[in-house]
């Protein structure tokens, strides 16, 4: 069914909100979008994006993660990438239909793409997330408010250099290929 709010996408089709389950996602919209929009609500010295964040995770979790990872953002090609502390806020005041919005279309690219973690693989997940994201505030914001996050997980040891949102593009398209053309190897 194609009707309600809908944004039109990068690659010219259409996204309806009402209907994210039936949306035939293209991997092109996700790494255009998320190469564009920033981390940490723009707040950051310069811009680095939520395709690089996803893209540098791809290669922090077990390989049998790895597209799980390049795609656990996907749903803010579609709606912002809102703040950890306002999602919390929003659960803790009940203004959650936002966050079940972004569910849904998170769900809905998980199954277009054929991902299903278990609760552990998913924990490995977030575990990656927090200190991926503590790493990009320790080097990337003006101050290291660690009270400003949902968690304290210690940085990576490496620094954080962010690309371009046209570099992050090209890597994130790259490292989807990469690992759908394993999934997809017969051997």
């Amino acid at each position: 069914m194609n009707d309600g709010p809908y944004i039109l996408l990068y690659t010219g089709r259409k996204f309806f909100f009402d209907h994210p389950e039936q949306h035939q996602f293209d991997i092109r919209d996700i790494a255009h979008a998320t190469a564009h929009k920033c981390r940490y609500s723009g707040h950051t010295h310069v811009h680095s994006s939520v395709a690089e964040h996803m893209w540098r995770a791809s290669f922090l979790v077990p390989e049998r993660l790895a597209l799980a990872a390049l795609l656990h953002d996907a749903s803010e090609a579609y709606i912002a990438d809102l703040p950890a502390p306002l999602k919390g806020w929003m659960r803790e005041h009940g203004h959650t239909e936002l966050l079940d919005l972004d569910k849904r279309i998170e769900t809905a690219i998980a199954n277009w793409y054929g991902i299903h973690l278990t609760a552990d693989e998913t924990g490995v997940l977030k575990i990656v997330d927090r200190k991926l994201a503590m790493t990009e505030a320790r080097d990337l914001m003006a101050e290291r408010d660690t009270n400003a996050y949902w968690h304290n997980d210690p940085p990576y040891d490496w620094r954080y250099l962010p690309m371009s949102a046209a570099e992050a593009e090209s890597k994130y398209l790259r490292r989807f290929s990469q690992l759908t053309e394993i999934a997809n190897d017969p051997a």
